[in-house]
């Protein structure tokens, strides 16, 4: 693991959930999605194209997140034992 995690990870996180409420606005929310009895082709590949790269930038900010946890607890761990 590396000292490379974003300090500061709130902006990247709020641009993410407008990404989202934009997902929604485009494709409806999930409960509107799961009353269809079929979900239509052009729908999936819609639904695709707003979460793939979502999710994808979601979990590169929960590693971030996790990296700087990890760090900050070992930087506490050194200090507790100097």
């Amino acid at each position: 693991m590396t000292d490379i995690a974003a300090r500061n990870t709130e902006p990247l996180w709020a641009r993410a959930r407008a990404s989202f409420a934009r997902a929604v606005a485009a494709i409806g929310d999930a409960a509107s999605i799961a009353m269809l009895t079929a979900l239509p082709k052009k729908l999936r590949r819609q639904i695709i194209a707003w979460l793939c790269p979502l999710e994808h930038a979601v979990r590169k900010l929960l590693l971030a997140e996790a990296a700087e946890i990890h760090r900050a607890e070992r930087e506490a761990a050194l200090r507790a034992a100097a």
